[in-house]
């Protein structure tokens, strides 16, 4: 690689000191040798230090560089000594000529990108598309269909705790400590699911250029568990002989190795991966431009042995054909990417004389940040909010990218919190400890039909170390919280506010609701004025809270009751409504009013979402598959 930054640094210098030699500039030589001197030395360091990529248009960094040299010697040697009147002499005019045409060429690679002006009607539609094909097929509300939380697989570790566990494990190590050695690569803490749970892993490298010069190679790692904040951190000691780290020097630096191979791509997201043997990898996403400078695509990943130095080109292609041998791969798509995409789609989707550059800005959208999350199907996905960019931005819908093929599906939703209020929400909610702080993680879950915003608590103590105080949850269309030191408390108290509050459900909770009669078998007593009842046949039990139901507090075991409970996979299922029929109390007539209207809206809602939802599904039909339901629709009523 230093062999390689000299060689093209004496090519760019020999070039940018062409015009001085070529020139009638006295002492021309002289002047020459001094001007390539410095240009060798500043290009060959420059070369060295940023690997710079050759996929950008005309060589990227390297034709920027020669120009910048050419045009500064041309400047030198056409420009002659200032007369005595005053009056500046040009020597030659070529120079300047092939300066003006290498300049044009620049220019016009930065202008071929502007999504418009000199390219009108092309390049919005090619930035628009970055992001894949959102349409019909890839368009749903979101509805009862996302599967609810799962509060055993909830990320409540964000990265910096994580960061901050895996830091006390460097001292235990059974009597020597690795900390004085190894430092946590804490840039590259990396999030994958590893049989079905969720693991932060988190590379140890040398700690300084001397460490480096008297240790052969780095054996160990910490694994962070993703969802439980009170887990022990625990230290791989690993069989695998890690030579090639990022603090390592010289050729045994990754991304020198890599370089010297992969010089015609952009190589970025470099991540720290498990295989399904236990064996660990980086995986590297390989990208080039698109549309000149500008949108990136990923070609490949490329997987780096840190032990041996050896790497395999992976096409995206076999990732998105779901080559078993690349199964434990979590992500291609680098993070930025996908929210450079969305942005991208957000302001061109309407054409480029409705984007903000031309400054109509009719719908248009843009995205927050995107969150690393796994769908209810295992999938690892980025999930990113989209506001309107309008005055008031509420958040209409959130697309979650698949991180391995960068397939999208956009969820749109009736209205909701941003970023910004979600979190603010929880700060009024934790201003009395001063201590504490809200991460800015966020991640979205379907709670009993309910898009929530559910964001980790942190503190620091004395050492300045990360510790997990609360979960906090809140719902983006209502704006309601809760907060519980444990998900299931959270939860819980987020049903009991919503239950209290004598609100309604949104429309999604409203459809997931079911209705039963039965003699009750027991009755348990919570905290916080709650009930837990079963029913014998039932392998479920209903929780509600006595506050607004006046007849759960007189029920006793043996009553038949009619009630009605949001339908999930909780063991605890919420309660919406509770009638004692062997003990009825009588109510007033403006609470049967009251009960009637709120009976009525809820039926009322259930048909407009179920026709949303029938809307959806139709919209995803082929028109064959529309025909063949027409027909049996036709057939029926005769």
């Amino acid at each position: 690689m230093f062999g390689f930054s000299l060689l093209i640094g004496l090519l760019i210098s020999i070039i940018g000191i062409s015009p001085i030699l070529i020139s009638k500039v006295d002492d021309r030589k002289a002047i020459a040798t001094i001007y390539g001197i410095i240009s060798f030395l500043i290009t060959s360091a420059m070369i060295y230090h940023g690997l710079f990529s050759v996929a950008y248009p005309i060589a990227g960094f390297y034709f920027i560089i020669t120009f910048i040299w050419f045009l500064i010697a041309t400047i030198r040697a056409s420009v002659g000594k200032i007369s005595s009147g005053n009056k500046i002499k040009i020597k030659s005019a070529n120079p300047i000529l092939l300066a003006i045409l290498a300049g044009l060429l620049l220019i016009g690679s930065f202008v071929y990108g502007w999504g418009g002006i000199l390219f009108w009607g092309t390049q919005d539609h090619k930035y628009a598309t970055l992001v894949g094909t959102i349409d019909n097929k890839t368009m749903h509300h979101w509805t009862q269909d996302q599967q609810t939380i799962d509060p055993t697989h909830l990320r409540l570790v964000t990265y910096d705790l994580a960061n901050s566990l895996a830091s006390t494990s460097l001292s235990d190590t059974g009597g020597h400590t690795l900390g004085s050695q190894y430092v946590l690569d804490e840039a590259h803490t990396t999030l994958q699911k590893i049989n079905n749970e969720y693991w932060y892993l988190i590379p140890i490298d040398f700690a300084g250029f001397w460490r480096w010069m008297n240790t052969d190679y780095i054996s160990d790692y910490v694994k962070v568990s993703a969802t439980n904040t009170t887990a022990k951190p625990i230290l791989v000691h690993s069989n695998q002989k890690m030579k090639y780290t990022f603090a390592a020097c010289f050729g045994d630096n990754i991304e020198r190795m890599l370089y010297k191979k992969y010089y015609n791509y952009v190589l970025e997201d470099y991540t720290f991966e498990e295989d399904e043997n236990g064996k660990v990898w980086w995986t590297v996403s390989a990208t080039q431009p698109s549309i000149g400078w500008e949108g990136p695509v990923v070609k490949g990943i490329v997987l780096f042995d840190p032990e041996t130095g050896n790497d395999t080109f992976v096409p995206k292609k076999e990732i998105d054909n779901n080559n078993p041998k690349y199964a434990w791969i979590d992500r291609v798509i680098p993070k930025h990417i996908i929210e450079y995409n969305i942005s991208k789609w957000g302001e061109f989707k309407g054409g480029y004389s409705n984007s903000a550059w031309w400054g109509k800005k009719n719908n248009l959208l843009q995205p927050e940040t995107a969150v690393l999350n796994y769908s209810s199907d295992g999938r690892c996905v980025y999930v990113t909010p989209v506001t309107s960019v309008q005055s008031d931005q509420t958040m209409v819908g959130l697309i979650y990218t698949d991180a391995r093929t960068g397939a999208s599906t956009f969820y749109t939703t009736d209205g909701g919190q941003t970023e910004e209020s979600v979190i603010g929400t929880i700060e009024g909610a934790i201003k009395l400890n001063p201590t504490w702080y809200v991460s800015e993680q966020i991640v979205y879950e379907n709670i009993y039909g309910e898009l929530c915003a559910l964001i980790p608590v942190l503190s620091k103590d004395n050492r300045g170390m990360d510790n997990f105080q609360c979960l906090g949850i809140v719902s983006t269309k209502t704006k309601q919280y809760a907060i519980g030191k444990t998900p299931m408390e959270a939860l819980q108290a987020f049903v009991k506010n919503i239950i209290n509050s004598n609100t309604q459900l949104s429309t999604e909770s409203t459809i997931n609701t079911n209705s039963v009669r039965g003699v009750v078998w027991r009755i348990a007593i919570g905290d916080n004025n709650t009930r837990y009842f079963q029913f014998k046949n039932l392998h479920k039990a209903f929780v509600m809270t006595t506050s607004n139901m006046v007849e759960t507090i007189l029920t006793k075991e043996g009553d038949s009751v009619e009630i009605q409970y949001i339908n999930s996979d909780e063991a605890a299922l919420p309660t919406v409504f509770f009638k004692n029929i062997s003990n009825p109390i009588e109510i007033s007539k403006n609470q049967k009013i009251v009960n009637d209207k709120n009976s009525a809206t809820i039926t009322e809602q259930k048909k407009k979402a179920n026709t949303k939802d029938m809307n959806a599904i139709f919209d995803t039909l082929s028109v064959d598959q529309k025909l063949r339901l027409f027909e049996q629709m036709k057939k029926q009523k005769k």
